[in-house]
């Protein structure tokens, strides 16, 4: 008697911790699916009518539950229709699932509830050739709470063959059923089952193999992936061939003649220089003015005694001046007092001044004076609109089958790509000329970088927002797409064609910088001897070259005289403090221009100017149609 009171109370102690367990288990939810039934009703054309019926326990204030339908898988996805739920519900589809938002917003429940759904589920033909299939989850893996009781019945229109049922249960992939039962009525057109216990993220499975034909009219899937690329393979290499055939009709320029000129072309200042050389006027072509209008005679510079501070005296206006010269030269002496201006005074308003004297010298060049033929800017800008095409063309073939926010997200980044290479080929372009050919392979390389970047990133979007889809034709059509424009960008920039006028300019421009870059000591010894400021002369458009320290350098062995208006107490004979001090007057005054116009901005760089199953298989758990799961709100 006593060894069986002891077992009884051993046995009353383990069902009170196994009792303890349970409950706190279920006390660590919000909520738990108390009961959940599944009805499903298999239709002659492969056409599912699902009823599903959920008692779910509230431990905490809840409005209600959602729950999610898979419909995306790959090429095919799923018709979802004629819903019908026991509560109010909010419907929204998107290309992986359709999610319903059961429940009311302004109310909450607590304690058991319970939901009836209902709709009309239809996969589609199920892809094999020498056999049908039904395979469904009944409880999908997406459930954040455990199903204490499940049971399912599953109703077929015609016989089927009790050696073909399977059902899996556990995590996505597992094969065996555990704690899962299912049995097949006598007139084999029924089956019946259930589990105990699931947790999240175990799913429920059946699949049941069927003879060819069983299935009659069903829906076909049409995957019109490999139609869509190849339209798109077609549509953008006809796109860059459009785009290389206007540039050679309209948009291919002469190779510029260069000849040294020993001497800046006539009646341009440095700053006409600099803007005739990329386009652009830079803060370093405002600072050379400076050295231009000392050597003119029209100001003198000199030391104020405080480090890195300088005084500007203006002596006379500057001689046969363009508007936009005389506009300069006046804002750069309003900055100081009775003709004095400081580094100091310069911080102020000049920054704007440098602004408007830019958009000055950029409207000097227009008219017979534009540095680009007027048609050729036309025929540009269609050359780039091509690039849409790849753009779209892309976005549209990886989703042709179903086109949601993943479009939407493929198209911006085909526009970043047309972005990134306008951006680029314009940079790359306005200075080739004047650039190493060492600094432009760089730049090309740089370039190249960035086309694997923007592949890359590509690539990731398409595979992970669409992971049906064949990672084959992701990474061939991806590239084919970020080199289609990059080539279209890239021929819409240089089908800017230079004017007959942007041409002569051009040459005469390079002329001078090969002149200043490549004279030989024994001409420039010569000219010395003819006249001593050379050094001076010269200086200001070395300054917009970019080749200032190397102007610099040929004088370094030369005894020079200095210039009559520098004062102070420098070695000013010495060649090199003036590049220096051209590099830090362009320092100071970008940052003026930057803290004017409300932002910080560094100087130019000077040397940078320009599923499924098989037969006989029972498949696995998750790894049918529907299922899905859900949760709480």
């Amino acid at each position: 008697m006593a060894r069986t009171t002891t077992a009884g109370k051993a046995l009353l102690a383990l069902i009170v911790c196994v009792s303890l367990s349970v409950g706190l288990s279920a006390a660590s939810y919000d909520y738990v699916i108390d009961r959940y039934d599944v009805d499903v009703q298999v239709g002659m054309n492969g056409v599912y009518t699902i009823h599903e019926t959920l008692y779910v326990d509230f431990n905490a204030p809840r409005h209600g539950i959602i729950r999610e339908i898979p419909v995306g898988y790959g090429a095919n996805q799923v018709q979802v229709s004629d819903i019908h739920v026991s509560d109010p519900a909010q419907v929204q589809r998107s290309r992986q699932y359709v999610s319903l938002q059961i429940g009311d917003a302004d109310r909450t429940v607590v304690g058991t509830k319970r939901y009836d759904i209902q709709y009309r589920y239809d996969p589609g033909d199920d892809g094999h050739y020498d056999y049908d299939e039904f395979y469904l989850n009944l409880v999908g893996e997406g459930w954040q709470v455990p199903i204490e009781t499940f049971s399912f019945q599953v109703s077929f229109p015609q016989r089927i063959d009790t050696d073909y049922v399977f059902l899996t249960r556990g995590v996505w992939g597992s094969e065996g059923s555990r704690d899962a039962w299912n049995a097949v009525s006598d007139d084999l057109l029924t089956v019946t089952g259930g589990a105990t216990d699931l947790m999240p993220g175990e799913a429920l499975t059946l699949r049941v193999q069927l003879p060819d034909g069983y299935f009659v009219g069903t829906r076909q899937i049409h995957d019109w992936t490999a139609v869509a690329c190849a339209v798109f393979m077609i549509g953008t290499a006809l796109s860059v061939a459009a785009a290389f055939f206007l540039w050679l009709r309209w948009g291919r320029d002469d190779e510029p003649i260069i000849m040294a000129r020993y001497e800046a072309p006539d009646g341009l200042t440095p700053m006409d220089v600099g803007y005739l050389s990329d386009g652009v006027v830079d803060d370093k072509d405002v600072t050379a003015m400076i050295f231009y209008w000392a050597d003119k005679g029209c100001l003198t510079i000199g030391e104020t005694g405080r480090k890195k501070s300088y005084v500007f005296t203006r002596v006379k206006e500057p001689a046969g001046a363009t508007a936009h010269e005389a506009q300069l030269f006046e804002k750069f002496f309003s900055c100081g007092n009775d003709g004095v201006v400081t580094m100091d005074d310069l911080e102020g308003s000049f920054g704007r001044h440098i602004e408007g004297t830019k958009r000055n010298v950029a409207s000097y060049y227009t008219g017979e004076r534009a540095l680009t033929d007027r048609k050729s800017s036309g025929v540009s800008l269609v050359c780039g609109a091509l690039a849409v095409i790849p753009a779209l063309g892309y976005a549209v073939a990886m989703t042709v089958n179903y086109m949601d926010v993943l479009t939407l997200l493929l198209l911006v980044c085909g526009a970043v790509a047309m972005f990134v290479g306008a951006t680029f080929s314009w940079s790359l372009m306005r200075k080739w000329y004047l650039r190493s050919r060492a600094a432009n392979i760089a730049l090309i390389i740089v370039f190249g970088v960035l086309m694997i970047v923007e592949y890359v990133v590509l690539v990731v979007a398409s595979l992970l927002f669409n992971s049906e889809i064949s990672p084959a034709w992701v990474f061939g059509c991806a590239g084919i797409q970020v080199f289609s424009i990059s080539a279209i960008m890239f021929l819409s920039q240089i089908t800017h064609k230079r004017s007959a006028y942007g041409q002569e300019m051009l040459e005469q421009v390079l002329g001078l910088r090969e002149f200043i870059d490549k004279v030989e000591m024994d001409r420039l010894r010569m000219m010395i001897d003819h006249d001593p400021m050379v050094f001076y002369h010269v200086l200001s458009y070395a300054i917009v070259l970019g080749l200032e320290d190397t102007w610099a350098k040929k004088f370094s062995s030369i005894t020079m005289k200095p210039p009559t208006w520098y004062a102070g107490g420098s070695l000013v004979w010495d060649a090199m403090f003036y590049s220096a001090l051209a590099r830090r007057w362009n320092n100071s005054f970008s940052t003026a221009r930057g803290a004017a116009m409300g932002h910080s901005t560094s100087p130019h760089n000077p040397g940078m100017r320009f599923g499924g199953s098989s037969f006989g298989s029972s498949g696995f758990a998750g790894g049918g149609f529907g299922g899905g799961g859900g949760r709480a709100w």
